[in-house]
């Protein structure tokens, strides 16, 4: 399917039909997925469905994009992400995943900057996604903030405390006792 990725809108075989936004997809064997984005827009909002169906982000769809700095995926949208599909999009900062989702390749995301993954579900259906083992190689301190909780990139729950100093309370973390300002916030990581 690579060289589904360099032809042209003028050069497209049957199965293929690239959209005015600037993606790319290709239907085949009662499948449906996306192969290429040439738009320019650096924000992006993937499309709902092609033709009322979920998709397959493609291996490569997006390798090496360097104009993307957030991709947001609609609820539904899309059912797997494939090895390397946003691998070297280096200014790759916010991604936005919903449920639906049920696969991730190999280093899908890799060399990307992601800080935070929202995903607009659970941590049970976070977890619930099948994962490669190496899903998140070469990604760098990121974390995964779910509707519930928010996960750290070795799987821990991260629970927020808050100090109020006009209630005159200290916090013992790790039977320490920190000395923090008003409101400021720390964090103790609990293993899953």
């Amino acid at each position: 399917l690579y060289a589904l990725l360099v032809m042209t809108s003028a050069t497209l075989p049957g199965g293929m039909h690239k959209t005015d936004e600037g993606f790319t997809f290709y239907t085949a064997s009662g499948k449906t997925y996306l192969v290429d984005y040439t738009g320019t827009e650096s924000q992006i909002t993937l499309p709902e469905k092609f033709e009322r169906h979920s998709y397959i982000i493609n291996t490569f769809a997006f390798f090496d994009n360097n104009n993307i700095t957030s991709i947001s995926i609609p609820e539904g949208a899309v059912i797997e992400i494939r090895r390397e599909a946003f691998s070297n999009c280096s200014n790759l900062k916010k991604l936005t995943l919903s449920t639906g989702l049920q696969n991730i390749g190999m280093t899908a995301f890799g060399f990307c900057g992601i800080d935070d993954i929202i995903f607009n579900g659970t941590l049970e259906q976070w977890n619930a996604i099948e994962k490669n083992e190496y899903w998140d190689r070469y990604m760098y301190s990121y974390n995964v903030v779910c509707t519930d909780g928010k996960l750290d990139e070795d799987g821990n729950v991260i629970t927020e405390y808050y100090y109020n100093a006009t209630k005159n309370r200290c916090v013992i973390f790790n039977r320490y006792v920190i000395f923090i300002g008003n409101k400021t916030k720390i964090t103790k990581v609990n293993r899953l």
